[in-house]
């Protein structure tokens, strides 16, 4: 089996919706609807302050994944760094081998023994790369980074009453995203992720759960990946939030 990019799709944990007097009402452009959506999701996530104050963030847990007829289950820590760096080391019991993906704010890379060691990503990889290494998340000054927000309609996620809104980076990428009526957190993610086994561009669904408070802020320690016929459930047993981070820890091995 071979393993392109073994590790999680994170797309910035953390949007909402406004719900209340929204969910059964047709909003129109006129209203606004959009900045009033991300304003309650960066309140329930914690507010800009605390959000613009994490500079580092580890996460350990656990990655079980499904694919092709095989189980695996794997030990996974991510480091993030503001701005935009970030590195994810996968370890695979079964195999005997470490998968180290990272992002050094220029170049995505891999180490990968079972692809060829190191070497930079192709560029549907490094895009999704770059994407993920937003410390902040897609919602944050996203007019100032050039990010453009559409309500989408009302939505339903898993039997949850949802609010979709479709977001539409620089580089064209686009993803949508469904925010819990209650609770205001981001309950499912949908765009276009990539097939580790064949390198190519799929249609993905995140779904994001568990949610807990860490440092005043709200963030999921579970997320449910379906991509391209694989499944991944990535289940963090520990975050830690302004930890520390080394910038030679998300440099790319093989020079620039």
């Amino acid at each position: 089996m071979k393993m392109y990019w073994i590790a999680p799709f994170l797309l910035a944990a953390g949007l909402v919706l406004g719900a209340g007097s929204l969910i059964g009402q047709v909003p129109t452009p006129s209203q606004g609807i959009e900045d009033e959506l991300i304003a309650k999701n960066l309140e329930a996530r914690g507010g800009l302050e605390k959000l613009k104050a994490v500079n580092t963030m580890m996460m350990t847990g656990t990655i079980d994944m499904e694919m092709g007829g095989q189980e695996m289950s794997m030990a996974v820590t991510i480091y993030k760094k503001r701005p935009d760096k970030m590195r994810s080391e996968v370890t695979i019991p079964s195999m005997g081998v470490e998968v180290i993906n990272g992002f050094d704010g220029e170049v995505a890379w891999m180490d990968n023994p079972m692809a060829g060691g190191v070497q930079k990503m192709p560029e549907a990889q490094a895009r999704l790369a770059h994407n993920q290494a937003n410390m902040d998340g897609v919602f944050v000054d996203y007019k100032e980074t050039g990010v453009k927000v559409e309500y989408a309609g009302e939505a339903e996620v898993r039997g949850r009453a949802a609010q979709k809104l479709k977001v539409t980076r620089p580089d064209s990428t686009e993803t949508f995203v469904y925010l819990d009526a209650e609770t205001h957190l981001e309950s499912k993610l949908e765009g276009k992720g990539v097939n580790p086994q064949t390198g190519t561009e799929v249609v993905s669904e995140t779904f994001l759960t568990d949610y807990r408070e860490v440092g005043g802020m709200m963030v999921p320690f579970s997320m449910e990946v379906n991509a391209g016929g694989f499944k991944q459930v990535i289940t963090f047993t520990d975050i830690q939030i302004n930890a520390g981070a080394d910038d030679a820890l998300f440099a790319f091995p093989g020079g620039q």
